[in-house]
């Protein structure tokens, strides 16, 4: 793979508390052509790094709409902690997570499960969240004006140990002086397959499945054990497995539909500029049950008080909607083609344990039944700051920042009556019971205030001196709550378990001096 670095095209860097000339560098610094992905369509940014910088390793966690990307610079440097780097979005700290709160029962993931994989058997719900979930996907791609990561260790000097895995600063668009007021409108549409894996049809399942039965009561006789009876059932009765022939993965993809549309004014007078935007996206997965959707807007303001007083206002908010699979493409890998998947009433069929052999407790499912269930999530991201500015001399400034990054996150899950789900208390293959439901809620407030001093001397053409010093203080508050209730057959008589809080809370204060 050729990287192409453009010199030339960025002068300057943003480095954290401010941006320095490229040749002035000590640290390692790639800086991304922005005109590269403007007009591909990428969801979020972290799609967008994909192949762009060398060092930085992008790796899309799967297919679902706004789904997560996992990055790593320069490779992951913690075994127990997490490797995504620090992310700065117009001086706002913002760092990846996983939101997903845990339900009361989740869907048995037949691929790990038939693996014998203890950790991940009993996480198809929760495992696909936390690929869905992008913390990201707030920000429309279209704001950026620059992304610049930092990838040494010198990174922890300007943000301490959240930047150990590197650091991604993104700086959105503003307006320019003395500029007309300028409007650009962009549409785009999309379509996307499915690349699915080839399967068998009914009759090479019903050869295989006939060819293992007549080996395993072979090997039963020779060990002078009794025949294995599904065994038996399948050599003499060509209708054991099902009469139909079912293309599973036919059934639970589709083709994937994306629409964007953004609106943004731009300009600016003698002493003041703007920069404002509107964009909506919607997309839809090519699995069934799967869409994303995203409102996402920016405000951003520079105002001149006076000829050393400047005030700075950024605004970026952005209200995303997932809807999730539930474990219905693994269902659809082991679904058998025999079987139909409608009754003759045109409900979903169950399928019968007789006919596996195996039990419930393989997750083995039909992927309409699952097809039933609730997996919504919902995301309101606001980053704001505001600054001021104050030019002491003409070599010496004072910059005091306050910012904050607010995170709102909802999510409902429901379990059909006629799914099989692994339960809290740790059992497999056990009813719903009617139906189990889970409605989460999650609240994060960080707050932050910076205040730097910077002197940048000219002496001559070759010898020039830049200081910073300055203090930092931030505070995390997060709290989250979950309502349980189950069996819904009958509203009158279903449980409903109290709301369970989580608080959790941290505060940090830093003192930095850099040259």
């Amino acid at each position: 793979m050729k990287v192409k670095t453009k010199v030339g095209v960025l002068a300057t860097v943003e480095v954290g508390y401010g941006a320095v000339r490229r040749k002035d560098l000590t640290g390692s610094v790639a800086s991304i052509d922005v005109g590269e992905i403007k007009n591909i369509p990428f969801t979020s940014v972290d799609q967008a790094l994909s192949g762009k910088a060398p060092g930085v390793q992008v790796i899309q966690a799967d297919g679902s709409p706004g789904g997560v990307a996992r990055i790593r610079i320069r490779g992951g440097s913690s075994l127990i902690g997490g490797n995504d780097p620090l992310y700065i979005i117009d001086g706002v700290q913002v760092t990846i997570q996983n939101q997903y709160i845990q339900s009361a029962a989740d869907v048995i993931n037949p691929v790990e499960q038939l693996g014998n994989d203890g950790g991940y058997a009993n996480t198809a719900v929760g495992s696909s969240f936390a690929r869905g979930l992008n913390t990201l996907a707030g920000l429309n791609i279209n704001d950026i004006e620059s992304i610049d990561i930092l990838k040494d260790a010198s990174a922890t000097a300007i943000y301490g140990s959240r930047a150990a895995n590197g650091v991604v600063i993104i700086t959105t668009k503003k307006g320019k002086k003395n500029e007309k007021p300028i409007l650009e409108a962009n549409y785009y549409t999309g379509i996307s397959n499915a690349i699915t894996e080839k399967l068998l049809s009914a009759d090479q399942y019903r050869a295989v499945m006939l060819e293992g039965a007549k080996n395993l009561n072979t090997f039963l006789a020779s060990q002078n054990r009794p025949a294995n009876a599904i065994a038996t059932n399948i050599i003499n009765n060509p209708s054991f497995l099902g009469s139909a022939n079912t293309n599973w993965m036919d059934i639970v993809t589709r083709t994937g539909v994306t629409n964007n549309a953004d609106l943004s004014i731009r300009g600016g007078g003698t002493g003041s500029r703007y920069y404002t935007s509107l964009s909506y996206t919607k997309q839809t997965g090519t699995l069934l049950g799967t869409d994303f959707s995203r409102l996402a807007g920016k405000i951003n303001l520079d105002n001149e008080i006076t000829n050393r007083l400047r005030l700075i206002t950024n605004l970026d908010y952005g209200f995303t909607k997932n809807n999730i699979t539930n474990g219905i493409y693994s269902s659809a890998l082991y679904a058998p083609p025999t079987l139909n998947p409608y009754n003759a009433n045109g409900s979903p069929a169950n399928f019968d344990q007789v006919t596996f052999g195996i039990g419930t407790s393989s997750g083995i499912q039909n992927p309409l039944s699952l097809l039933k269930g609730i997996n919504r999530s919902k995301n309101l991201l606001l980053l704001g700051s505001l600054a001021l500015e104050y030019d002491i001399l003409k070599s010496l400034k004072f910059r005091s920042t306050a910012s904050l990054n607010y995170t709102n996150y909802h999510q409902l899950n429901y379990v059909p009556a006629t799914v099989d789900v692994y339960s809290a208390s740790g059992q497999v293959g056990v009813s719903s019971q009617g139906g189990i439901g889970t409605q989460g809620q999650s609240q994060q407030v960080g707050a932050f205030y910076e205040n730097t001093l910077t002197w940048d001397k000219q002496f001559d053409q070759n010898n020039r001196l830049n200081l910073l010093v300055g203090t930092s203080w931030q505070k995390q508050i997060c709290k989250a709550s979950l309502l349980l209730a189950k069996d819904f057959r009958m509203i009158i008589s279903s449980t409903v378990s109290l709301p369970q809080l989580w608080l959790c809370h941290q505060r940090r204060v830093n003192f930095k001096a850099l040259y």
